[in-house]
């Protein structure tokens, strides 16, 4: 069947919701969620609420005006443009007005949610609303922009098989981002059961000695590691960028939900390496955030440089790499009031160097190394075939929305 154009607001109800005054929110009850949140969830991250209404307001709005529902969209819309997020059956939330668009009631016989949300996510929709939010000092899609939006449809049926190939590749996704939680989660309860709950092997004949086992010391991390910071070459000169040396920045960890950090944008040349204070890390190097969002880690099997928003950190010996990293991840509100700034909050490497970390004795260390790492290089070879995964879905993207991949509908 030959696919046609429609309208956005011919084919489903775009609005918003109805406005939260200050004076509403309360300190728990039912999550509000802004572009933040909305953003995080489309990321697949974890979302700290900090914003709440009270149970009573949720059901006079939802009694009176709806509230949203399995397979509604909400769309950042100021900011931020066009990130979208399609409500799950249990989810339960309100929303900011202003903020997020809320598209809902679709017309069933002329569009499918789910190819609508695959849309948004295509090069094609996001050129489209990003036309759309032209024009103003703050990038902004306005609702009505938003309904006189044209979109290409197929037959409902042609969508819905398009929508449920598409969709098998983010279910695939989803599980393997779940497995990945479990397994970090793992080799966090690893860490305290050893080393905070002090049920590490053979602790039943261990002997203590000042409170900790005998062998193992207090140090400071200076003095057992390398703690090095980055450096950005002049944005200036072109013969420092587009190399082929991976650069990270903090958005590169702070955007992801797990430790190896795979996907890395930023790449400079040996002449910027050169003329600029980052320096190439050795593979497996911890890289922390040192500033503004401080305390998120990664680590890259191959050799990267970071800008100067991180302090990198090498283990004096290989068997005190996977010890370090839950150490440190464990201790992000300390390292945190480590930190200062006038502008922003920044741990500088002299403050880091001088913590106290206890170290256990080589023997404990290197059973913990392997056994974390085994979890780390299974949490790796998930994130591989997530990348895989991610990689063949926009491949199929553009040609299953173009029309130019038949499906049998």
């Amino acid at each position: 069947m030959e696919w046609k154009e429609y309208k956005i607001g011919d084919v489903c109800e775009i609005t918003s919701s109805k406005r939260i005054f200050y004076s509403e929110y309360e300190d728990s009850g039912v999550p509000f969620y802004r572009s933040k949140e909305i953003i995080d969830l489309y990321n697949k991250q974890e979302i700290a609420t900090e914003l709440f209404i009270s149970e009573k307001r949720y059901k006079e709005i939802k009694d009176k005006f709806g509230v949203p529902q399995k397979n509604d969209i909400l769309l950042t819309s100021v900011g931020s443009i066009g990130i979208p997020y399609l409500v799950k059956e249990d989810d339960k939330f309100y929303f900011k007005d202003g903020n997020l668009t809320w598209i809902r009631n679709y017309n069933a016989k002329k569009i499918d949610p789910i190819f609508l949300y695959v849309w948004i996510t295509s090069e094609v929709g996001k050129r489209t609303l990003e036309i759309l939010s032209m024009g103003a000092a703050q990038a902004a899609l306005t609702i009505s922009r938003l309904k006189d939006a044209k979109i290409f449809l197929p037959s409902i049926n042609e969508q819905r098989a398009i929508a449920s190939i598409l969709s098998n590749y983010d279910t695939l996704i989803d599980i393997n981002t779940k497995r990945i939680k479990l397994l970090e989660e793992s080799a966090r309860e690893l860490y305290k059961e050893w080393f905070v709950r002090m049920r590490f092997p053979g602790y039943e004949q261990t002997k203590f000695v000042k409170g900790i086992p005998k062998g193992w010391e207090i140090k400071l991390i200076d003095d057992i590691c390398q703690s090095v910071g980055g450096g950005t070459p002049s944005t200036s000169n072109d013969n420092y960028w587009g190399g082929n040396i991976k650069w990270v920045t903090p958005t590169d960890i702070t955007s992801k939900h797990s430790l190896p950090l795979l996907n890395i944008e930023g790449r400079i040349t040996e002449a910027g390496l050169k003329n600029s204070s980052a320096k190439l890390l050795p593979p497996g190097a911890i890289l922390m955030t040192s500033r503004a969002s401080i305390g998120f880690f990664g680590i890259c099997k191959e050799p990267v440089c970071t800008n100067q928003g991180f302090i990198s950190i090498i283990p004096n010996e290989s068997y005190l790499r996977m010890y370090l990293v839950c150490n440190l991840m464990m201790r992000k509100e300390e390292i945190v009031a480590n930190a200062n700034g006038a502008t922003f909050l920044e741990i500088s490497k002299g403050r880091f160097r001088k913590m106290e970390i206890l170290l256990p004795d080589v023997e404990t260390l290197t059973k913990f190394e392997e056994k974390c790492n085994m979890l780390f290089e299974a949490v790796y070879n998930i994130e591989l075939q997530n990348q895989n995964l991610a990689a063949t879905r926009d491949r199929l993207l553009p040609r299953l929305l173009s029309g130019e991949l038949k499906v049998k509908a």
